[in-house]
């Protein structure tokens, strides 16, 4: 069975690809303040890739280039790497939406299932992402850290 590596964001990383994110709901106490959302869109973190990866951008920390199933290859954003429950994604870093003062509620993690699932799939309680140990999800939900979800 083969495995690909999803990017669970709101941009769509391919056209076999399935677009969520992993979101975090809080009242206004919990996060020190109510934050607006952003009046423009988050850099293309999926788009597809042109020279050489660059790490710049605010809580850009690095760049992977992956291969999707058709050999197309992209630029994915690394973000810091912390405390999942402050970064979103349970494997520790975020990999779209990386600047988290701008995006404090949204994360974009990277992650594999094997097979299509449905984005709607509950937990199956173990942490994963592509810099998890063992890195495979079973469910795509467990790609977010507790108190996030797949949106």
């Amino acid at each position: 069975m083969m495995t690909t590596r999803r990017l669970l964001t709101s941009l769509l990383l391919t056209g076999a690809a399935i677009g969520g994110a992993c979101t975090f709901h809080a009242n206004a106490s919990m996060l020190g303040g109510e934050s607006s959302p952003p009046s423009s869109p988050p850099p293309a973190n999926g788009a597809p890739a042109n020279g050489a990866p660059a790490a710049n951008g605010p809580g850009v920390q690095s760049v992977e280039v992956i291969t999707d199933d058709s050999g197309k290859q992209y630029h994915v954003q690394q973000g810091e790497k912390g405390d999942p429950a402050a970064i979103g994604c349970a494997d520790g870093q975020r990999e779209a939406f990386v600047d988290r003062a701008t995006y404090p509620r949204i994360a974009g993690c990277l992650a594999s299932w094997p097979g299509a699932m449905s984005l709607r799939a509950g937990r199956a309680s173990k942490a994963c992402g592509d810099d998890a140990p063992g890195g495979g999800c079973a469910s795509p939900a467990d790609a977010c850290a507790p108190g996030w979800h797949v949106c």
